[in-house]
């Protein structure tokens, strides 16, 4: 199957476009990376990479296989870039393993230059509008940071079977969200604070967040007005004027930091109308515990 791949400034993308597993060849060819177990020279001795491919390799004996690949684009680095990996639950098969229109999934991001640690999260594909989305909840979504120091594959090993347990909450409280109606007023304070994220230049409504792409995403409960703002506000396109009034459209999020930023402040927001509030991802985010105590005494001289 001919993989899909989308390049712009910020990032390089590969999905195959049914969402089906991609192949170890496809992810040598596109990621060399993900292969790489040698960091960038700019780290301290104290560092200690994970090679991204023993993850991959670890997620599928769990049922998780890749199926959406993103590089930060950096010319001359891309064997240490920053790097996200999307796992999709499959069966024997290596088809989706689908709930409803939702399928669950994993978010993984490494990279070998020391601009991001080791992290997972808990994350969603929607299939009718095929838009990851990811969870970020204190509760029970927590995203789990790795160090790169001391043992962090076993650290990640570990990471792994504790977030792939909380899909079975994290599909609660979207049924939740799907019982729980919101007036209009309601759903306009939800996309005022969706606004509030969105780096616009110039004037959006907040009622242009609510429009929606499908008519099965029309509805006023909090599942489906969730939907419609992070779909806007992900993909772009939403209609506003500049300051001198004339016609603009915002932008898609395409880079790795501002879609992990957006997803997770969006979560929260989903959360809260349902009454459990979340905390922010780089709030959430904690390192394994049981893995501080490896770390050598010299950390503050490692980048990651």
């Amino acid at each position: 199957m001919q993989a899909t791949m989308i390049r712009d400034r910020k990032a390089k993308v590969l999905c195959n476009p049914d969402h089906s597993p991609l192949s170890e060849k496809q992810l040598r060819a596109f990621a060399p990376v993900i292969f790489n177990d040698s960091p960038s020279k700019a780290m301290s001795q104290s560092y200690m990479p994970v090679m991204s491919w023993d993850v991959v390799k670890e997620l599928k004996t769990h049922g998780y296989a890749p199926t959406h690949v993103q590089l930060r684009n950096r010319a001359g680095l891309m064997d240490f870039t920053q790097h996200s990996i999307r796992f999709s639950q499959v069966d024997s098969k290596a088809r989706l393993l689908v709930r409803g229109d939702v399928a669950p999934q994993l978010f993984m991001r490494n990279a070998l230059d020391g601009s991001a640690k080791l992290e997972f999260w808990n994350g969603l594909l929607r299939l009718v509008c095929s838009n990851g989305l990811i969870v970020s909840d204190a509760s029970i979504a927590q995203p789990l940071a790795v160090r790169h120091l001391a043992a962090p594959t076993l650290a990640a090993i570990m990471a792994i079977q504790e977030i792939a347990a909380q899909s079975k909450v994290m599909f609660q409280h979207i049924d939740e969200m799907r019982k729980k109606t919101l007036t209009e007023k309601q759903q306009i304070v939800m996309a005022s604070d969706a606004l509030r994220i969105m780096d616009i230049k110039g004037v959006i409504q907040p009622a242009e967040l609510l429009v929606a792409r499908r008519n099965d995403d029309n509805g006023a409960d909090v599942w489906r007005t969730f939907n419609r703002i992070q779909e806007n506000v992900v993909r772009g396109g939403v209609a506003g004027k500049t300051a001198d009034a004339r016609p603009t459209k915002t932008r898609g999020l395409s880079g790795i930091e501002a879609q992990l930023h957006s997803n997770t402040h969006l979560w929260h927001l989903a959360m809260a109308a349902i009454g459990r509030a979340a905390d922010s991802s780089r709030s959430a985010v904690r390192v394994l515990k049981d893995f501080d105590q490896l770390a050598p005494q010299n950390e503050a001289s490692s980048a990651a």
